[in-house]
């Protein structure tokens, strides 16, 4: 392509990225890029953290716990069917839920809780 003058030789750019062929297992080829040097300096990281299930499950459960503490009276309202449902909306999500693989560890981790497992 170059004999034909589609494209043209060049030293360097400061556009190109270092690029290293690795072949897979199945023979295709994977291109992999060292962005470090090239792009990653032009990109201004978003570095808002965000929020974890534990964190969101927190405050959409916090109407159900205030339930549960000591000389409540237990009013069932709509704030707490909506905490509920939501909460089960986010339980039964496939980022949580996955069909069970056999051929994949199974851990079980516990605390030390006086009440039982």
């Amino acid at each position: 392509m170059v004999h034909k003058g589609i494209l043209e030789s060049i030293a360097s750019s400061e556009w190109a990225t270092p690029v290293v062929p690795v072949v897979k297992r199945d023979g295709s080829i994977r291109l992999c890029g060292d962005y470090r040097c090239t792009v990653n300096k032009s990109v201004k990281p978003y570095t808002y953290p965000l929020p974890t299930v534990n964190e969101r499950l927190s405050d959409i459960l916090e109407p159900l716990h205030k339930l549960l503490q000591k000389d409540v009276p237990w009013e069932w309202s709509a704030e707490h069917e909506e905490a509920y449902k939501a909460s089960k909306g986010l339980l039964t999500t496939d980022d949580l839920l996955v069909h069970y693989d056999e051929k994949l560890p199974l851990i079980l981790t516990s605390d030390a809780s006086s009440y039982g497992l």
